[in-house]
């Protein structure tokens, strides 16, 4: 099902917290017998159109994805549960609940559609860098500075309540910045943000290590499992993406960036997968053939947050646009959602590159503001949106 072609984008209005789209006013034709009039009519809507589409960037939002469908406003919901930057965002498989990963060191359980708070984990000694939910919902791994993976309890079940922890993997000797779990939910991978820069694969059960890959000359800053088959994709801070074999470590492709990689995601089809750097560019990756597909640049053209960027950073080649911190596929692999150190979240089409929508926080009330997006993760069935930022805020973009 598509947003039908008649919704033109309105984008973010100053005027509400949120943002949507309005039906086109229907106009009255006059009944003046002349065809031509018509004709006239029509010809002067068509070019209306054009001109706003190149021009002012409207776009009429003819998606596949769910996304924009269920209503046509929406809004954010505000969650400001923790007290410094929120690193990493992820949402329960059933899209109920929302986990949280902060720099205070805890984790946040969450409602999505009202931000109230259910659960805070405090197994944490040190700054949490990645969370994951497991594929059934029952566990959260979460990594942290603190050079440990924690598996611990989601749910209430018999004599196990919420939050009892589960296991704690501490084969790392430095932070861990990132952990996924494999799609049956008996392994996890996990990377090392510093020191060693090596990739662990591990029975999420025993805690027994299954592999360690060490193809990486630079700290990992990001892993992915694609739902597909055994692959995992590594990125590290020399601008190397890694797609090896989750078991073996075979090495299938090497993808170069030019500076360091942040994020790395598998599409849910297991075709492709995108990277986010420190150059503001995403890129996205044919993973079968091994090739670029495109490079994503408009977070750097993104004239709003490119301002609020340079105000605030330096203005060396080096800092010359806003680094892309985060990105996440549409349920239906179709379209890319992606965040920036500078508040800038764009939502775009992963086959052409063609941006759909711009938002920029730097424009919100205080309170409202993320600052950096530093993660951004796209609910299971496609219609809402959460996002980190530096601010201890979470947002989830919903339909009201």
């Amino acid at each position: 099902m598509s947003t039908p072609s008649n919704f033109p984008y309105q984008g973010p209005s100053s005027q509400s917290p949120g943002y949507g789209f309005s039906q086109a006013p229907t106009r009255r034709r006059r009944r003046t017998g002349c065809g031509s009039c018509l004709l006239l009519f029509l010809f002067f809507v068509a070019l209306a159109g054009v001109v706003a589409y190149r021009f002012i960037g409207f776009l009429p939002f003819l998606v596949s994805t769910n996304l924009f469908l269920a209503s046509t406003r929406y809004h954010y919901v505000n969650y400001h549960g923790h007290s410094a930057i929120v690193y990493t965002v992820a949402w329960s498989p059933d899209g109920k609940h929302i986990a949280s990963g902060s720099g205070d060191k805890t984790v946040h359980i969450w409602d999505a559609s009202t931000a109230a708070p259910l659960f805070t984990y405090r197994g944490h000694t040190e700054a949490v860098f990645s969370v994951a939910w497991s594929p059934d919902g029952k566990r959260i791994a979460s990594a942290s500075g603190d050079k440990t993976v924690q598996i611990w309890s989601a749910t209430q079940s018999g004599n196990t309540s919420l939050g009892s922890q589960l296991l704690t993997y501490r084969d790392h000797t430095s932070s861990v910045s990132s952990v996924a779990w494999s799609p049956d939910g008996k392994f996890l991978v996990s990377s090392t943000k510093d020191g060693d820069a090596t990739v662990q694969v591990w029975n999420a059960t025993t805690g027994k290590r299954i592999f360690t890959y060490r193809g990486h000359s630079a700290c990992v800053e990001s892993v992915a499992w694609s739902a597909q088959n055994n692959s995992i994709a590594s990125g590290d801070c020399h601008g190397q993406v890694h797609v090896w074999d989750a078991f073996t470590g075979r090495q299938k492709f090497t993808y170069h960036q030019s500076i360091e990689i942040y994020s790395v995601a598998w599409s849910p089809d297991g075709r492709h997968l995108a990277s986010t750097s420190y150059d503001g560019t995403v890129q996205v990756w044919d993973a079968t053939a091994g090739h670029q597909v495109l490079t994503y640049t408009d977070h750097g053209t993104n004239r709003d947050a490119q301002n609020f960027f340079n105000s605030s950073h330096s203005r060396s080649p080096l800092h010359s646009m806003p680094r892309v911190l985060s990105v996440a596929w549409s349920p239906d692999s179709q379209r890319l959602v992606s965040g920036d150190l500078a508040g800038g979240v764009l939502i775009w089409d992963a086959s052409t590159g063609q941006s759909h929508f711009v938002y920029n926080s730097s424009d919100k009330p205080a309170s409202e503001r993320l600052g950096g997006v530093w993660s951004v993760a796209w609910s299971p069935d496609g219609k809402r949106i959460a996002l980190a930022g530096d601010r201890g805020l979470t947002q989830v973009w919903q339909p009201e």
